[in-house]
């Protein structure tokens, strides 16, 4: 492949030379494009003139502009690469075979780079006046257009929006010279509006886009997916826990945090071993949310999804299994999804340390990392750098492939104002309960709650794919699991101050459903109010007052 592309694995741009004009068999400019490789040039399907026919075969000129002395080459569209616009909006990618093999060091080097806000970045493009070239400055500003499969490009000035002639046109990345995606459209206010304050915007499809319509391109691109392999789901239409999806689409339905100073965002989801329920919502979210996995036909099944299940395209940069890495593997990942670079030291962790990464990453199996209290410390810098983290636990470790490497460690330094000094957690439980009051029921449940039941169910369980805990001091420690990390889950919950449960845990049936509704309208908009919510909640609450079969535990702590 290397020697196909022209240029060695750690090369950048070849100096602008796979930029391409693309003119009509007349000589007029109909837009621009991008040299892959020796043969082919990836554009937007709407710079080649409709023929009327399903697959256009008119015949096109590319001029490779920054080449000296070339001549135009004959071009058509491509067996099999032909992505119109589709009826709501998404695709419009084309890619062109070219009449006559040309050098294939010219050729672009594309990549994989997270269209964060904020980023520098050039294009350039065939104006009417301007035949030989133009160049534009800009920064990426954020999803947009259909689907949000776009980036928006904001100008540098009011010349800098992009006109008639830069459709197809690569969007390089100043700092790194990386083409990281197209020019595909613009946006401008109407006349009417005073000109001082008209808007116009420019905007860009990523190259993680462009390889989901056009897979054939990942053999010209670089840069690691931003997915790992074992987090991609096949995507369905339905999901069994629901109010799981919906949380996690509303967490990656906020804003991106460039510019929040201070900002430290982190969601923590405890995941159990053998909970393949939830387990499957998380990598389903992950896989949706994902510009390059996120499907490329028509999306019926996502409109048959159910409501706010589906997390917006391009709301994770990077989702990690960090199951037995390091910190370091982890910040290299990091490090390198980015493409970041630091004067000096190379080490991972400074590149880090040396650059904003405003990133909304997941990282799944924080607890079985080769040091977990290490990659909490890093996360917390992520976090601190201007990323968003989806912490994901599973302090149950029955059933994974290596128990003895996981750990156990506190969330309580990734989240903001947590107490770190307190020793009170907060906990799930296996509950019995009594439906029928008679003696023999008594004495059952007396017995459950006896430290002798509870020893043996622990002695007799300890070592299968799940054993439970006791926050009975009379239940000894080597009766709860089979290792040091064991003990310490034990240890923690015999030595906490107190002990909670959520206090949705502690509410009846009806009142915990509108709760959990009420939480997901206020997060999906937190410029709202929540007063009205709540009035709708404490109306719930007087209903179901006195209500037998809506019982409330008395407290949710003990």
């Amino acid at each position: 492949m290397g020697a196909e592309m022209g240029i060695t694995a750690d090369e950048t741009s070849s100096g602008g030379t796979w930029r391409v004009r693309i003119r009509s068999s007349a000589g007029d400019v109909l837009g621009a494009g991008i040299l892959l490789g020796s043969e082919t040039v990836l554009t937007c399907a709407h710079v080649i003139p409709d023929d009327g026919l399903p697959v256009p075969a008119t015949e096109v000129l590319v001029d490779l502009v920054e080449v000296p002395d070339t001549e135009p080459v004959p071009a058509r569209v491509a067996d099999g690469c032909w992505v119109p616009q589709r009826s709501d909006g998404c695709g419009d990618v084309a890619l062109l075979r070219l009449g006559r093999p040309q050098p294939a060091e010219h050729a672009a080097p594309l990549y994989r780079l997270p269209p964060v806000l904020g980023r520098p970045v050039w294009m350039g493009g065939f104006p009417e006046g301007l035949d030989n070239g133009h160049y534009l400055r800009a920064r990426t500003a954020g999803r947009v257009g259909p689907r949000a499969e776009w980036v928006g490009l904001d100008p540098a000035s009011r010349r800098d929006v992009v006109r008639k002639g830069f459709s197809g046109a690569g969007v390089e990345d100043e700092a790194t010279r990386h083409v990281i995606g197209m020019v595909v459209s613009r946006y401008d206010d109407p006349p009417g509006i005073p000109s001082a304050e008209r808007l116009s915007v420019s905007y860009m499809i990523p190259v993680e886009t462009i390889l989901r319509h056009l897979p054939v391109v990942h053999r010209w691109v670089r840069g690691d997916p931003g997915v790992d392999r074992p987090l991609v789901s096949r995507l369905t239409a339905g999901v069994q826990d629901v109010g799981f999806a919906q949380r996690l689409a509303v967490w990656l339905r906020r804003e991106p945090l460039t510019g929040r100073a201070g900002i430290v965002d982190v969601e923590t989801v405890v995941i159990e071993s053998g909970d393949r329920v939830r387990y499957e919502a998380l990598s389903r979210a992950i896989t949706l949310a994902d510009r390059e996995l996120s499907g490329g036909g028509p999306d019926e099944a996502l409109s048959a999804a159910p409501h706010g299940t589906v997390p917006p395209l391009g709301s994770v940069d990077l989702a990690i299994d960090v199951t037995r890495r390091t910190d370091t593997e982890v910040a290299l990942r990091v490090a390198d999804r980015m493409d970041l670079r630091s004067p000096g030291d190379t080490s991972p962790l400074s590149r880090v340390r040396a650059n904003a990464v405003p990133l909304t990453i997941v990282a799944v199996g924080v607890d079985r990392a080769r040091d977990p209290e290490a990659l909490v410390r890093f996360m917390k810098l992520l976090a601190d750098r201007g990323s968003r983290l989806e912490h994901q636990g599973s302090f149950i470790r029955g059933g994974y492939p290596r128990p003895a490497d996981a750990d156990f460690v506190f969330s309580a330094g990734l989240l903001p104002g947590a107490d770190r000094r307190s020793t009170a957690r907060e906990v799930s439980g296996d509950f019995a309960a009594v439906f029928r009051d008679t003696p023999r029921a008594r004495e059952l449940m007396r017995y459950l709650a006896s430290a002798d039941a509870q020893r043996a169910w622990g002695r007799k369980t300890a070592g299968r794919s799940a054993h439970p805990f006791f926050a009975n001091r009379d239940v000894p420690l080597d009766a709860q699991g089979d290792d040091a990390v064991d003990r310490r889950i034990a240890t923690a919950l015999r030595d906490s101050a107190s002990l909670c449960l959520d206090a949705s845990d502690a509410m009846p049936t009806r009142m915990r459903l509108a709760f959990q509704r009420a939480a997901l309208t206020y997060l999906s908009d937190t410029t709202e109010r929540p007063d009205g919510l709540l009035r709708s909640l404490e109306k719930v609450r007087r209903r179901l007052r006195g209500d037998p079969d809506q019982p409330w535990l008395s407290t949710v702590c003990g």
